[in-house]
């Protein structure tokens, strides 16, 4: 899709070092760049490409939230096993529901990331999104 930027920039300390850094990452870059520009090319003019582009991005969105759904599932298995504090609890009861706490931060976390990548997958793969799994809290 197209896109037009424009950015103004205004160097008052380093002049040109804005430029400097652009041109030591498309130095850097170089082949990513390429790469890019001549698979734009090829998928613009040769519909088989364009299929076997199409069907990649696909099977990265189908993978992505395979890899979501896992972690979701985890976090549910987690999420049940929540150990119960009590107001006498002891010392190891009360470290084991911090742990509990922390692991479900964590996990939750991931999730989240993960959430992102696979939404991310299905935009580029031009599919709708099925929408985010319920989400899991602590009670």
């Amino acid at each position: 899709m197209p896109l037009n930027l424009r950015v103004t920039l205004i160097e008052t300390t380093k002049p040109n070092q804005f430029a400097h850094w652009l041109q030591g990452l498309a130095a850097e870059k170089k082949g990513d760049i390429t790469t890019v520009v001549k698979d734009a090319v090829r998928q613009a003019i040769d519909p088989g490409f364009a299929a076997i582009q199409t069907a990649k991005q696909a099977g990265t969105a189908g993978t992505a939230y395979a890899a979501y759904k896992t972690l979701w599932d985890d976090l549910s298995t987690h999420h049940a096993a929540r150990p119960k504090l009590s107001n006498s609890a002891t010392a190891q009861q009360k470290a084991e529901h911090a742990a509990w706490n922390a692991t479900f931060d964590v996990k939750k976390q991931l999730l989240e990331s993960n959430r992102i990548v696979a939404k991310v997958g299905f935009d580029a793969a031009d599919l709708p999104w099925p929408g985010d799994l319920p989400e899991l809290k602590v009670d």
